[in-house]
């Protein structure tokens, strides 16, 4: 571990991260989903390297790009970190300057501690780069053996939008060079750094931040109360107080929440069509009214919109049924078909299979369940057909929120 690690106004987090990757190794959610989208497709992303690697979203919680080398297989990962700037944060480049010399100086001692003092640090300046499209820096570090060999190559871009700070991480190692290293971590190797690390800025530099598109930060761990009274303790009140905080989910009342009432189908298509709002995916308004049953409900309007968007159905050509209850299932459905309009693609699927679900929505849990959006029950069940509580849809959609963040970061563009 970082040994001298004292208080930096603005790499705290990064050098933490760092740190801990280098030695610990990569998240172990960090697995492959190469198949996911070919964003050879997507010129505005430098992605699919001329070298054979293709980069992609890694499956799992875990903010991280996993990149597959040119036989398929995941032999690298870029984490990507999100930090909140303080008052005290100096984001002029004269600021960065300085924290980017106290962080050469924290990992030089870190680093000829844990490979031994024969190995060389070799710190790099700060290099003004695109990131994001916006201004941002470069900067990493790179240690040599007695030799001259690299043993680790580290590459950092950084950049600053609607008080936060953006970090792309990037490290190339050989276990071999350095006895304290863990060899089983999922990074690149040094012998491929021709192949992966002349692409990285094109890399930064074609990536989008969450703040471009008007979502905001994720749902994370400094989310506002919104003062409900009723969902202290529930196991999905932080997702419950982002969505509020987003405008996407309403209380009953000013100050409850209602966590375990059911929700109608109605009530979902208004939920969906204001997250689609709040990503900034427009929905098309029908050239004439679908359904004759909705009439005078205050949510007709995203009924007819997210009908032609394709992402409801009704229960039958003219009847969408608003007051009827949405299951588990029914709701699962309407978030991938919403979270694949998104995408402009179908989400990976890893064939994730539960004992109770068979049928019409199978495919759209197993996609859900793949990118962590649903949960199955501790009895390997999912219990298609119970009706879906306001606090679980509620959490359903914090987890969209996340996952649709981190994609729009990655590149994905909306349209």
């Amino acid at each position: 571990m970082v040994r001298s690690m004292r208080k930096l106004t603005l790499l705290t987090l990064l050098s933490l991260v760092l740190g801990l990757l280098a030695l610990a190794g990569s998240p172990a959610t960090a697995q492959s989903r190469t198949d996911r989208i070919n964003w050879a497709d997507r010129p505005s992303t430098d992605v699919r390297l001329p070298s054979g690697w293709r980069i992609t979203a890694c499956e799992g919680d875990a903010p991280a790009l996993c990149a597959a080398n040119p036989s398929g297989v995941v032999d690298g990962t870029i984490l990507l970190s999100v930090s909140d700037l303080t008052a005290e944060s100096d984001i002029s480049r004269a600021g960065v300057a300085a924290d980017v010399a106290s962080f050469h100086r924290i990992f030089e001692e870190d680093r000829l501690a844990t490979c031994g003092p024969t190995h060389r640090f070799e710190g790099d300046p700060l290099v003004d780069v695109t990131v994001g499209g916006r201004p941002g820096y470069r900067f990493g570090f790179t240690i040599r053996d007695a030799q001259g060999n690299v043993t680790e190559r580290a590459v950092i871009h950084l950049a600053f939008a609607a008080g936060q700070q953006y970090a792309m991480n990037t490290s190339f190692t050989d276990p071999a060079g350095c006895p304290g290293a863990d060899p089983n971590r999922v990074e690149f190797k040094v012998a491929v750094m021709g192949e992966v690390l002349p692409h990285l800025d094109g890399l930064a530099a074609g990536s989008l931040l969450p703040t471009d598109f008007g979502a905001g930060p994720t749902c994370g761990a400094t989310v506002p109360s919104a003062g409900f009274t009723d969902t202290d303790g529930n196991p999905h009140e932080l997702l419950i107080d982002c969505l509020a905080a987003f405008d996407i989910t309403k209380g009953v009342t000013p100050t409850s929440f209602a966590p375990g009432r059911t929700i109608t189908r109605a009530q979902l298509a208004s939920l969906v069509a204001r997250l689609l709002e709040r990503f900034g995916e427009p929905l098309p308004a029908p050239a004439e009214p679908r359904f004759t049953d909705i009439g005078g409900s205050p949510h007709a309007d995203a009924i007819e919109r997210l009908a032609e968007a394709g992402v409801l159905r009704g229960t039958s050509a003219t009847t969408y049924s608003p007051n009827g209850a949405a299951s588990r299932a029914q709701a699962t459905a309407v978030v991938v078909r919403a979270y694949e309009l998104m995408l402009q693609a179908e989400m990976y699927d890893a064939g994730v299979e539960f004992d109770d679900v068979s049928g019409t929505h199978a495919t759209s849990i197993s996609k859900a369940a793949t990118s962590g959006l649903v949960h199955g029950t501790d009895a390997g069940g999912f219990e298609p057909g119970r009706l879906v509580r306001r606090d679980e849809m509620a959490a359903i959609l914090g987890r969209t929120v996340n996952r649709m963040s981190w994609s729009r970061w990655l590149g994905i563009p909306a349209s």
